[in-house]
């Protein structure tokens, strides 16, 4: 496959592999709820609208503050498609705000009026580390069935609302 490719979703929920489109590659999923497969070798990824997931597909460390590749438009990572192979994802609230559309009522994971939400998902041996100082504690919730711990944070303004929800076990 050749380097920086451009691939593009459209209206409707998309799957989009960035395999497909090499080294340095976009990935733009348009409307709809996508599936946005990465290796840690793309240079832009957007889920656009819907409620869009970032799947790893290879062995990663991801710090959602320093990472090298532009992030926007992904209301859930999912750590489980590469097996145990021990993928660590660094998440801090600004991460949250920053990376996250705002998802207006009902189609949030929890309807409970905070906009921008993140859900993580993950396979023994993936852990999340969350930057202290900016979350309250955790209490343990019910998403479709899975068990997830969630996390709240004001910014520093207090105007915005950031939730983090951790599937139970990692």
């Amino acid at each position: 496959s050749a380097a920086n490719q451009v691939l593009g979703g459209s209206i409707g929920s998309d799957t989009l592999d960035a395999s497909a489109a090499g080294t340095g590659s976009a990935l733009n999923g348009g409307g709809g709820d996508d599936i946005l497969k990465i290796r840690g070798i793309e240079r832009s990824i957007d889920g656009d609208n819907g409620r869009d997931t970032l799947q790893l597909e290879a062995p990663l460390s991801l710090n959602l503050s320093s990472t090298s590749i532009s992030l926007a438009g992904i209301e859930q990572i999912d750590m489980r498609a590469n097996g145990a192979t021990n993928d660590v994802l660094t998440v801090a609230m600004r991460d949250v705000l920053d990376l996250t559309d705002a998802i207006p009522l009902p189609s949030q994971f929890r309807n409970d009026g905070t906009a921008h939400q993140l859900l993580v998902r993950g396979d023994s041996g993936d852990s999340v580390d969350i930057v202290t100082g900016d979350w309250s504690g955790s209490t343990l919730v019910d998403v479709g069935g899975v068990n997830y711990n969630m996390f709240t944070s004001l910014s520093s303004s207090g105007s915005d609302q950031a939730t983090l929800l951790i599937e139970q076990g990692l």
